[in-house]
């Protein structure tokens, strides 16, 4: 195909001719695979107006969006990205994409308000890691529109841990004192936990995470504020739980799960239960009402099977049952496992895996991946692992069914050099 592409070149620079359309596809389609996304972009752009049915012009919009996004020319992938939210030829995936476009482009113009509109929409309507990364850049416009700057060392620092989460601080893993944020201020965090161990592995927990702003400017409007947490479980035996809950200063409920797990032999049972509020001190959303229950049973030794169902009360969507099948030997191991959409009541994904062992520190495997009318992917591969070394060697080829792409294949090597492992700490330093 790529030594056609001259030939199609001739075409398009000659006077627009019945055979124009099919060059411009032809020679869009082939640098897009390549990679050449900027040298796909004029194509694109001369295919959008010349296209002769809705189906060529969409393709070419969802094109002009996905080069421009990748040139990083974010100017022009934003009006792309609205074209094709606008278009009525527009599927679930392409929907989800557009809009994370959207929000991305106009993220990196440093239109921040602009930008929450399109990635709250994702993070809204999407449970997958395109949707957590547009929620972790919403904290980071908010945090950008509070017009805050990073502090630096001063060498009074304090370690900020919560294990709930509930500040979505992680861009800060450490808050300083004696910092000006564009304020005058001195702000200090300050963690009190507290574990009381009894017998058969009982226990309970009591803690108190202070915020206290010690100095400000009447600009400045957080305030102080105060989580309190309080928890039991149990760690041993046939019967294990956890619960935990967050209080803050007025007395509101505003975190809590429950997790169990039982034993009956052959068979166990778990599951858990989360909930969360929207933090009202950072103004920062994360609402979360989830549960998840789980059946693992183990007829023979080596064979294993787990049923699952998981419920997202907030986002209807991401409800769903899952099963696998696994068997693992002395040398061979494989698995099977499927996902069920409940509010569509159809399978959405399977994957199945097989690996043997070549010697105690080497094996190989083949993966296959299925998102049922979207995407598949295959991969083989080799991996190697001792005490100060990994390394993996695969290739893979991943078609993508609802973009206008051929399938593509890539090899990867990935080479890890340190200590794995408590032990291997004193062999390999």
């Amino acid at each position: 195909m790529d030594l056609a592409l001259p030939l199609y070149a001739e075409i398009i620079e000659a006077p627009v001719s019945a055979f124009t359309e099919e060059a411009l596809v032809r020679s869009s389609k082939t640098l897009y695979n390549n990679g050449d996304y900027a040298a796909a972009l004029p194509y694109y752009e001369q295919l959008e107006s010349l296209a002769s049915t809705p189906q060529i012009i969409y393709n070419s919009r969802v094109g002009l969006m996905r080069c421009n996004y990748l040139v990083e020319n974010y100017e022009n992938a934003v009006p792309a990205a609205k074209k094709v939210i606008a278009d009525e030829l527009i599927n679930e995936e392409i929907e989800l994409e557009a809009n994370y476009i959207a929000g991305m482009s106009l993220f990196e113009l440093e239109t921040y308000n602009d930008a929450l509109v399109y990635l709250t929409w994702t993070e809204e309507n999407t449970g997958t890691e395109r949707g957590a990364e547009a929620l972790h850049y919403c904290a980071y416009a908010y945090f950008n529109l509070a017009d805050f700057e990073i502090p630096t060392i001063d060498n009074t620092s304090v370690d900020f841990i919560d294990p709930f989460d509930t500040a979505k601080l992680d861009r800060f893993h450490r808050l300083d004192r004696n910092q000006n944020f564009n304020h005058d201020m001195t702000y200090l965090t300050l963690g009190i936990p507290l574990k009381i161990d009894w017998k058969s592995g009982y226990y309970a927990t009591l803690g108190m995470r202070a915020d206290a702003l010690v100095q400000s400017d009447e600009d400045y409007t957080f305030g102080n504020a105060f989580v309190y947490n309080f928890g039991l479980g149990k760690t041993q035996g046939k019967f294990q739980f956890s619960a935990q809950s967050n209080f803050n200063n007025e007395g509101e409920n505003i975190a809590k799960s429950f997790g169990f797990s039982r034993s009956f032999g052959k068979l166990d049972l778990s599951g858990r239960y989360v909930f969360k509020k929207e933090d009202q001190e950072f103004f920062m959303k994360d609402k979360k009402e989830e549960w998840a229950l789980n059946l693992s049973i183990t007829p023979f030794e080596k064979l294993n099977i787990q049923l699952g169902k998981f419920r997202d009360t907030l986002n209807s969507a991401n409800t769903f049952d899952t099963a696998s099948l696994s068997f693992t030997g002395n040398r061979w191991s494989a698995k099977y496992s499927s996902k069920y959409l409940r509010t569509t009541n159809k399978f959405d994904t399977q994957t199945f895996s097989i690996s043997t062992d070549l010697n105690e520190n080497s094996k190989i495997y083949f993966e296959y991946e299925e998102i049922l009318e979207k995407a598949e992917r295959r991969r083989i591969g080799w991996s190697y692992g001792s005490e100060c070394m990994q390394l993996r060697a695969d290739m893979s080829n991943y078609i993508d069914e609802t973009a206008d792409r051929e399938s593509i294949d890539e090899f990867s090597i990935v080479l890890k050099l340190g200590s794995f492992g408590r032990k291997a700490a004193q062999s390999c330093g």
